[in-house]
């Protein structure tokens, strides 16, 4: 990260654990890639390419704050319910950048 200042890899801060009743609880503290744009944002995806347990239920869609899931995006997208409007200069720089994290995963034998 240090040669490739512009990544889209994530920040790793720091990983903890911290036991509680005897109980190990693990995390980590990652970078927001959010920064201060989240007020722009109207919705969320985590998107994992995967489809087993990848649906948000309709009890949980009730809530505009719920970060939706694979399913959720192919319904939306094939349902016309979001779109995208990337710029041409922008896309450039993000292809390039993602190709660019892409090598360096695959140098390091590293699957994300």
């Amino acid at each position: 990260m240090i040669t490739n200042e512009m990544t889209l890899i994530q920040r790793i801060y720091g990983m903890y654990k911290i036991i509680n009743n005897k109980e190990p609880l693990y995390f980590i503290i990652i970078e927001n890639v959010f920064g201060n744009h989240q007020n722009e944002i109207d919705i969320i995806y985590d998107l994992k390419g995967s489809h087993y347990g990848r649906e948000c239920t309709k009890e949980e869609l009730k809530n505009k704050d719920t970060v939706r899931k694979d399913i959720n995006f192919e319904h939306d997208l094939m349902r016309g319910n979001i779109s995208f409007e990337i710029d041409v200069d922008f896309k450039e720089k993000f292809d390039t950048q993602l190709a660019n994290d892409v090598e360096f995963f695959k140098d390091n034998n590293i699957i994300d």
